[in-house]
């Protein structure tokens, strides 16, 4: 496969280096040569691994077979009447499997298979997709990382033949995980059972996508990631009772180790908990094991937890949660000493401000956009959620063991994360609220990542006001550069999108004059059985045209052009036209409209002007003008 050796050659690596280059510069600055040393050839061992990782990553399978057999590696997520798990083959590699269901009986069944079970499987396989539009996600890429390098569809369950367990200890956990989140499901109302999946076993597959977004775009999206907070508070609570039932300090240690690897798993193995479940193991054993009043500097507890998290997967080093979680937490103990010196507030408010800075590059790499409710949610939020709301949901989840649902005084908090959770969809549906650049280049990320670095050492030095300020400025000129440069490019752009099932069209005009989005794609509904139907179906409005119109930091249009009625040239348009500020939008004039057109014009009439064209008609947008060939004679078609 070419795509990944060009994403490890390509820009995401090269940003990544860059920031962290750049932080290595800040270690320098505060006279950490040893430090940063350590950076450089933890660097260099990536490069080397990467290469070797990468050379011996390949498949067994050809891409013909129509039967695996293998161990469900993962618990089954539903939606609709399809299920989804990996299956870990016989041969070692992992495949991804998506199971129809022919009768509801037969959905209701599957859900007694669980992580362990060996299983012949019939079916197709075919190969993963590449991203099919500028700025797109691309499902192959991310499988390469993980090293699964094919998909496997069963269209029946009698194509499904069980036949043993694994007793392994991963497959044990796994099974065991799959079963509380099934009791979460039966215990909790909708809202508070997928934020208690997420807190307590980082498993967001019960959390409603509206949800899911509204956190991801108020910047909160790492409080339901299981991370170092959540290994801190379980690794903490257990020494403590231990240590209050009278067992001895070294074997409260002790059993603290053995519990890292068991939590970490339950909780899905993100790299962020990885991270967190590795570097406590390092401390405890540091404390265990090693020499007697001597500390250990968490800076290199930090390098030595990166360097083998990268050698076991060079993937790594593109997962969001790996860069985000080791870049934070890189910062933070940069600036350690400051800020226990800024006094309680001070520090949450320095703390909340400098990780926004900090991550912000990142942020606008993967995403691009950030929301200005990002550091005032998070001062006000994040501890509500990991301090209040986390032992709630832990408290309710150990209920479940001996009652059937929560106790009726409990009502109100449900109420109240229900409310949190309007008001999160709330401010996050502020357009207003939300900066959107568009796709960085590498030279405004060097440019940021240079001035974000000055500015928090020369916080933690405390030295004079003039180089913070200088460098804000240079972060700030960065910013203004990144949104105003479409509007110095003299070139126009006519990008049609892959979205599947019909058509669109997104036209750009010289130096942004205008933009003009034509169709926007949708998926055909065929009356499906209830139980069939997704409870988040396929919208390529919302995943590849309001996508796209983020990718190029198009922040509102000024026309969309909808041909015709037809559920595939039109239905994508209505999440973009809800989300994205537009001027207007065209339509065929007619005599008489359909019961599905009116129904039709009517919901895009609560979100924008509505202009009925005809044949023989011209507009102008900028210096451009647009002429209307069709309808003619009452037809509502362009």
């Amino acid at each position: 496969m070419t795509a990944p050796v060009g994403m490890l050659l390509g820009g995401d690596f090269w940003v990544w280096g860059i920031i962290w280059l750049c932080f290595g510069a800040g270690w320098i600055m505060l006279r950490r040569f040893g430090i940063f040393a350590a950076g450089a050839a933890l660097m260099l061992l990536f490069a080397g691994s990467s290469w070797y990782w990468m050379e011996h990553n390949d498949s067994f399978f050809e891409g013909t077979e129509t039967e695996i057999t293998g161990t469900v590696a993962s618990p089954l997520t539903y939606d609709g009447g399809r299920a989804r798990f990996d299956l870990r083959t016989d041969q070692g590699e992992m495949v991804p499997v998506t199971w129809w269901f022919d009768t509801e009986e037969e959905l209701q069944q599957s859900k007694n298979l669980l992580p362990g079970e060996q299983c012949r499987w019939n079916g197709e396989m075919k190969e993963p997709s590449a991203a099919g539009n500028p700025g797109g996600f691309s499902y192959q890429t991310y499988l390469y990382w993980e090293k699964m390098h094919w998909l496997f569809t069963v269209e029946n369950s009698q194509d499904v033949e069980c036949f043993a367990r694994s007793t392994g200890a991963v497959d044990n956990l796994e099974r065991l995980r799959a079963r509380e989140m099934q009791r979460i499901e039966r215990f909790f109302p909708e809202q508070a059972g997928g934020l208690a999946g997420s807190l307590l076993f980082g498993d967001r597959a019960s959390m409603t996508g509206e949800v899911e977004e509204a956190y991801r775009s108020l910047g909160l999206v790492h409080v339901l990631v299981v991370s170092g907070m959540h290994v801190a508070i379980v690794s903490g609570a257990v020494f403590f009772l231990l240590k209050r039932i009278g067992v001895t300090k070294e074997r409260s240690y002790t059993v603290v180790l053995c519990l890292l690897p068991v939590y970490a798993v339950l909780t899905g193995g993100a790299p962020s908990v990885l991270r967190a479940a590795l570097a406590a193991g390092f401390f405890i054993g540091w404390q265990k094991w090693g020499p007697r009043g001597r500390r250990l500097d968490p800076v290199i507890i930090l390098l030595t937890v990166m360097g083998a998290m990268l050698i076991l997967n060079p993937g790594y080093l593109f997962h969001i949660g790996f860069q985000l979680s080791f870049l934070l937490s890189a910062h933070l103990l940069l600036c350690r000493k400051r800020m226990a010196a800024a006094g309680k507030w001070g520090n949450m408010v320095w703390v909340a401000g400098s990780s926004m800075l900090v991550s912000l590059p990142v942020i606008l790499w993967s995403f691009y956009q950030f929301s200005l409710w990002n550091v005032l949610i998070n001062f006000l939020f994040a501890p509500i959620l990991l301090f209040l709301v986390l032992p709630f949901l832990f408290l309710n989840y150990l209920l479940s063991f001996v009652i059937a649902s929560p106790p009726e005084i409990f009502s109100l908090v449900f109420s109240g994360i229900d409310w949190m959770h309007e008001l999160f969809i709330h401010l996050a549906g502020m357009s207003w609220s939300t900066v959107r650049l568009g796709k960085p280049g590498l030279i405004f990320t060097a440019v940021y990542a240079a001035g974000c670095t000055v500015f928090v050492t020369a916080w933690n030095k405390n030295v004079r006001k003039t180089t913070m300020y200088l460098s804000a400025a240079v972060m700030l000129a960065a910013a203004v550069w990144q949104w105003t440069a479409p509007y110095t490019d003299g070139r126009g752009r006519v990008t049609y999108l892959d979205v599947g099932q019909g058509d669109s069209t997104v036209i750009e005009l010289p130096y942004r004059q205008g933009v003009v989005v034509v169709d926007g794609g949708g998926q055909v509904s065929f009356n499906d059985e209830e139980w069939k139907e997704q409870e988040e179906p396929f919208d390529p409005g919302e995943a590849v045209v309001a996508e796209y119109l983020k990718y190029r930091g198009i922040r509102k249009l000024d026309t969309v052009v909808a041909t015709h009625g037809d559920a595939d040239h039109v239905n994508g348009l209505k999440y973009v036209v809800e989300q994205v500020p537009t001027d207007e939008l065209w339509y065929g004039r007619s005599a008489q409209y359909e019961a599905g057109e009116q129904e039709l014009l009517a919901a895009f009439d609560e979100h924008t002007d509505i202009r009925l064209v005809e044949g023989g008609e011209s507009y102008r947008i900028g210096d451009v003008s647009f002429y209307v060939l069709h309808p003619r004679g009452g037809a509502t078609r362009f």
